[in-house]
């Protein structure tokens, strides 16, 4: 049965309030979503001891480009010197140079994993803190080393070859003093890794992050409901 319609009284209607719930609730949802998405996304001020890490990591990356360089000279200079002086020495030279590229291959490794770390440290990763640290550590006992080796190199040919090689003991002591800079900015970078300052600013680093990637699944979960 069809609805009879009294002339001169308008056909009844459903309330305003009804038409619009739903269009105005989804709007409210979000607003709250896009105004706490707004309030989440600030991230943490840097602090003065986690920029100093990373600037140090940089630091440390250009000292360590310095060291490469002047092992390629070492390298060039001893290598003149034993094809002019020490011609039945070549092929003990050619072992040495082989494993001499490859100290410099695991130098420019080194150089592109602390920009690398330096980097995630500046913007609050901890796992890089932790790698960090770890590298840093190892690195000081090989820099150490070197510095040892080195060092006696120095002093040996500085008395033995001084006549063939009289360019060559300075190269090695300034790659000693290289060892011994390097030593200490890892030393200093363990210190400001993990200073409580640092510890803060990467505890609100990762609880920002959290923040962020919740709000992000909840403002795509009410769109793709819409």
């Amino acid at each position: 049965m069809s609805e009879s319609v009294t002339p001169g009284h308008p056909k009844p209607q459903k309330p305003a309030s009804a038409q619009t719930s739903a269009p105005a609730w989804q709007s409210a949802s979000a607003a709250n979503a896009d105004a706490t998405a707004t309030m989440v996304a600030v991230p943490p001020k840097i602090t003065t001891l986690p920029l100093t890490a990373a600037i140090i990591s940089w630091v440390y990356a250009l000292v360590r480009l310095a060291e490469f360089g002047f092992m390629i000279v070492a390298l060039g200079i001893l290598k003149s010197t034993v094809d002019s002086a020490f011609p039945d020495s070549l092929r003990n030279y050619q072992f040495f140079q082989s494993f001499a590229h490859f100290l410099l291959f695991l130098i420019l490794c080194s150089i592109l994993l602390y920009v690398m770390l330096g980097f995630y440290v500046y913007r609050g990763y901890n796992m890089a803190r932790i790698i960090m640290t770890i590298v840093a550590i190892g690195n000081s006992i090989s820099l150490a080393l070197h510095a040892v080796f080195v060092s006696e190199a120095s002093v040996h040919i500085a008395r033995e070859w001084l006549t063939y090689a009289s360019d060559l003991a300075p190269t090695f002591s300034i790659l000693t003093v290289i060892y011994e800079l390097l030593v200490i900015a890892n030393i200093v970078l363990l210190v400001f890794l993990w200073l409580p300052g640092t510890n803060i600013f990467m505890r609100q680093a990762k609880t920002y992050r959290l923040a962020l990637n919740t709000t992000a699944q909840s403002v795509t979960g009410q769109r793709y409901e819409r």
